[in-house]
C-alpha cells in the first residue's frame, strides 16, 4: 500500500514537470531564423550597357557631271539637263515624267560630245531645276534644256506660275480731268484675267527710255501685285508709262505692239 502512495506521488511530479516544460515552450517560442535585411535602390529595369556613338554614315557624293540615266536623275528629284533634241515631257501632278517627244541619252551618245561632262547632267543646288508638278519641260535642238512650263487651269502651260499675278485691277480715264478727279471707271480681274496681265506686263517691261513726255489720253492704269511685288502701270494708245515698274524715274516706252488694245480688250472683258 505504501508503494502504491510512493508510485502515484512520482507519477503526479512527472505529470507536473511535463506541464511546466510544456508552459515555458509556449511562452517562449524560438522565434524563426531570417535573413538581416539588406537595402536595394528600385530599378526600373534590367540594366541596358549603352553603346557606343557612331558617326553617321557620310552620304554618297554624286559627280553631276558622270553619266546618269534618266531614271536616276528623276529619282533625285531633278529635270534632267541633258536630252535628246527636241524632247518634250510632261510632269504630272505627282511629278511623275512622261516623256511625250524625243528620248533619253544613252552612256554611247555622251561619250561622243563632251558638252554633257563639261555642263553636267543635273543642277542639284539650283531650286529652278527641281521636278515641280504639273509641269512641261522642253529641249533645245542640241539637247540642252530650253523652258520650264507650268500647267494653268485652262489646260495651257506657260512660264509663269499661275498664283504669281494678283490683285489685277484696270481704271478707264478718258480725259486728263477724269484723271485729275480720280472719276475712272474701275474693274477687277478675275483669276484667269490676272494672268493675262501677267502677259501684258511682260510684253511692256522691256527697253523703257527715261522722259518727261507726258501721256496722252484716253488712258488704262492697270495696279497688280507680281510675286510679292505692287505695281502699276499705265498704257495710252503710245505710250506706257510706269514709276513703279522699274526702280524710280518716270518711264515710257513706244512699241510696236498695241499694247493698249489688249489692255482695252482685256477691261471690256472684265466688265
Amino acid at each position: 500500500m505504501k508503494i502504491k502512495k510512493i508510485f502515484a506521488f512520482a507519477l503526479a511530479l512527472v505529470i507536473a514537470f511535463s506541464l511546466c516544460a510544456c508552459g515555458s515552450e509556449i511562452e517562449n517560442p524560438e522565434e524563426p531564423h531570417s535573413e538581416p535585411e539588406v537595402s536595394v535602390e528600385e530599378s526600373s529595369g534590367p540594366e541596358v550597357p549603352e553603346e557606343p556613338e557612331t558617326e553617321p554614315e557620310p552620304k554618297e557624293k554624286i559627280d553631276p557631271k558622270s553619266f546618269m540615266t534618266f531614271e536616276e536623275i528623276t529619282a533625285l528629284g531633278c529635270y534632267p539637263v541633258w536630252m535628246k533634241p527636241y524632247t518634250v515631257i510632261i510632269y504630272d501632278e505627282n511629278g511623275n515624267p512622261e516623256i511625250i517627244e524625243g528620248g533619253v541619252l544613252t552612256e554611247e551618245d555622251c561619250a561622243e560630245d563632251e558638252m554633257y561632262s563639261e555642263i553636267g547632267f543635273i543642277h542639284l543646288d539650283d531650286k529652278t531645276f527641281r521636278i515641280k508638278p504639273n509641269t512641261k519641260v522642253e529641249y533645245f535642238k542640241d539637247g540642252f534644256i530650253q523652258n520650264i512650263y507650268f500647267l494653268w487651269p485652262d489646260g495651257s502651260y506657260n512660264l509663269s506660275p499661275f498664283s504669281q499675278t494678283e490683285n489685277a485691277e484696270i481704271t478707264y480715264y478718258a480725259t486728263i480731268e477724269d484723271w485729275k478727279n480720280e472719276n475712272g471707271e474701275n474693274v477687277v480681274m478675275n483669276e484667269n484675267q490676272c494672268h493675262s496681265v501677267f502677259w501684258i506686263f511682260s510684253g511692256m517691261n522691256l527697253l523703257p527710255e527715261s522722259t518727261s513726255r507726258p501721256m496722252d489720253f484716253p488712258r488704262y492704269k492697270i495696279t497688280f501685285t507680281y510675286v510679292g511685288t505692287e505695281y502699276c502701270i499705265c498704257v495710252d494708245s503710245d505710250n506706257i508709262f510706269t514709276s513703279t515698274m522699274l526702280e524710280g524715274g518716270n518711264y515710257v516706252s513706244a512699241f510696236e505692239e498695241d499694247h493698249f488694245s489688249e489692255v482695252e480688250e482685256l477691261f471690256n472683258a472684265a466688265k
